[in-house]
C-alpha cells in the first residue's frame, strides 16, 4: 500500500511537471522567467493551469496518505496504538 501511494504520488508530480512545461511552451504571451505561474490561471491557459494545480494537490494528498500509512504501520509494529 505504501509503495503504491508513493508511485501514484510520483506519477501525479510528473503530470504536474509535464503540464507546467507544456504551458510554458505554448504561445501564451507570458515569460516563464519574469511572470508568476499563477498568471497562467487567466485567459486561454486556464484549463492547463487548473490541471497542473489539481495534479499537484493530488500528489500532496497521496504523499500525506503515504506518510500516515507508513508512520501508523511502524507504530503498530512496535506495539503502539494508532489512537491517542
Amino acid at each position: 500500500m505504501v509503495a503504491t501511494l508513493g508511485i501514484l504520488a510520483a506519477v501525479a508530480t510528473l503530470a504536474c511537471l509535464g503540464t507546467l512545461v507544456w504551458v510554458h511552451l505554448r504561445p501564451t504571451g507570458y515569460n516563464p522567467l519574469r511572470d508568476a505561474v499563477s498568471d497562467y490561471g487567466v485567459g486561454s491557459s486556464y484549463p492547463f493551469y487548473r490541471t497542473q494545480t489539481a495534479a499537484m494537490a493530488l500528489a500532496a494528498i497521496l504523499v500525506a496518505g503515504r506518510e500516515r500509512s507508513c508512520c501508523c504501520s511502524s507504530r503498530r509494529s512496535r506495539g503502539f496504538s494508532s489512537s491517542r
